[in-house]
């Protein structure tokens, strides 16, 4: 496999074209940008730290990648190297009591800032000064040259030449052995003749019949057209949870993953009256060593199907949930936008094609939390996230328990039905916690306050008879 292309550039990889065709729909908009602000405390080295960025620019690709569309399809275009500059804006001079707020009214500006894709660049970083030992870095990226293990994969790389370049040393980090343009090449190699078929056939009839699309009580009414506008809300599950469910799990050979998604299926269920759910899953997309230090867009979406049929236990569910996976897991290689292409699923300018809800768990280990020496290092939170579908649970495993987001359409629900909506889930785990072996139709998810507000309910009806 050749490491790069020629100066003709580079196919787009199937996630790649995906993007690019929503930026040709809705050019302007903010929902595919991938942004990181880091705010340093210490003695920052500023040369230092703009040298590192130069230098992670000239050896990743993507990041001097724009898209060229013509009458042919469009190609990645790689600039050559050049000369990196990071602007540093200096809010020394607002008073000290508003820079904090300053700083993050421009980093979120920041993050709404669209990308012309045929322009460029599509990776942009700016500093901002709030005093000699307080600077706030925001880098954003558009989704079509990154992803979520990438922006892990850039910070990770952004500490370590900081304190080689900051100490008069040479750079560490080494060539790579790959670009991305390469492995877009390979993508379209690998997926033909036999290989493509089994990956379609698999697909075709583990997804023969799902229901288009699952109706969760929203607050107000769908609109037409998808927007994107999220919101989120946060809820938890304790470490006893947390490692009980774990066993419960183990018991039948599922991960926490596993077990969790029925879990999440079993709620789902509940709200939607549906037995076949279709949840989203992504995978890195990161099928070989030389792929794990790279920035690009590998992420793959895997739609999970789930079987609730016959009021099984909830033992019985998660071995059902089990066999789903393993068997998605084996055929992770065929790209979501080339399933949804061969399956030609119902579609509704309103919702995602085949699933609306996502289930998306990480470790606390995929956070960035490598060291800078002589500085202290916070990743911050600007609180702007969109909503790809109408429902995403994130689940991070901490030391003390998962840490639950549910992001979701602003324009369906409010906060108050999402916020009861983890409360349930976590009520859920208890009970299924507690009896693994019960049927799923026999969990009670209210609260004290919620039964007590329907059993008033109730009496009012009678007397008013």
């Amino acid at each position: 496999m050749p490491r790069t292309a020629s100066a003709a550039g580079h196919p787009l990889s199937a996630v790649q074209r995906r993007l690019w065709f929503f930026d040709q729909l809705e050019p302007g908009t903010w929902f595919y940008n991938v942004p990181a602000t880091l705010a340093f405390d210490g003695p920052l080295d500023v040369p230092a730290l703009e040298r590192s960025l130069a230098e992670i620019v000239r050896c990743h690709e993507t990041l001097r990648t724009t898209i060229a569309s013509g009458s042919e399809e469009p190609r990645q275009i790689v600039a050559p190297a050049a000369s990196f500059v990071l602007p540093v804006l200096d809010l020394t001079t607002v008073p000290e009591r508003d820079r904090e707020s300053e700083a993050r009214r421009l980093a979120s500006e920041e993050t709404l800032r669209p990308f012309d894709l045929a322009r460029g660049p599509l990776f942009r970083a700016t500093l901002l000064r709030l005093s000699p030992e307080r600077h706030v870095l925001f880098a954003t990226a558009h989704h079509i040259v990154c992803d979520g293990l990438s922006v892990r994969v850039l910070l990770e790389e952004l500490a370590v030449l900081y304190a080689a370049f900051a100490a008069g040393r040479a750079s560490p980090v080494g060539e790579l052995p790959l670009q991305y343009g390469a492995i877009a090449r390979s993508e379209r190699a690998l997926l033909q003749g036999e290989t493509l078929r089994e990956q379609v056939a698999y697909w075709k009839a583990n997804l023969r019949g799902a229901p288009p699309w699952i109706e969760l009580p929203a607050d107000r009414l769908r609109p037409a057209r998808q927007t994107f506008r999220g919101d989120r809300q946060f809820g938890r599950l304790s470490a006893a949870a947390t490692e009980r469910l774990r066993s419960v799990g183990r018991v039948q050979g599922a991960t926490l993953f596993m077990t969790l998604l029925a879990a999440y299926c079993t709620l789902l269920s509940r709200y939607s009256g549906a037995t076949d759910i279709v949840v989203g899953t992504p995978v890195a997309g990161r099928n070989s060593p030389e792929m794990e230090r790279m920035i690009g867009c590998f992420v793959n979406m895997l739609p999970l199907r789930c079987d609730l049929t016959g009021d099984p236990s909830f033992t019985e569910l998660v071995r059902r949930v089990r066999d789903v996976a393993l068997g998605a897991y084996r055929h992770e290689a065929l790209p979501f936008d080339r399933l949804v292409e061969e399956l030609n699923p119902a579609r509704d300018p309103g919702r995602a094609p085949l699933f609306q809800t996502v289930l998306n768990m990480s470790s606390y280990s995929d956070a960035w939390t490598a060291p800078v020496p002589g500085l202290s290092v916070t990743l911050l939170d600007l609180q702007h996230e969109p909503s790809m579908v109408d429902l995403t649970l994130y689940a991070m495993e901490r030391s003390d328990g998962l840490q639950l987001r549910a992001v979701y359409k602003a324009d369906l629900f409010e906060a108050a039905t999402i916020q009861q909506m983890l409360r349930r889930f976590e009520r859920l785990v208890d009970a299924v916690n507690a009896d693994p072996d019960g049927r799923i139709s026999a969990i009670d998810l209210a609260d004290s306050d919620e039964r007590s507000a329907l059993a008033g309910a109730f009496s009012a009806d009678l007397d008013e008879g």
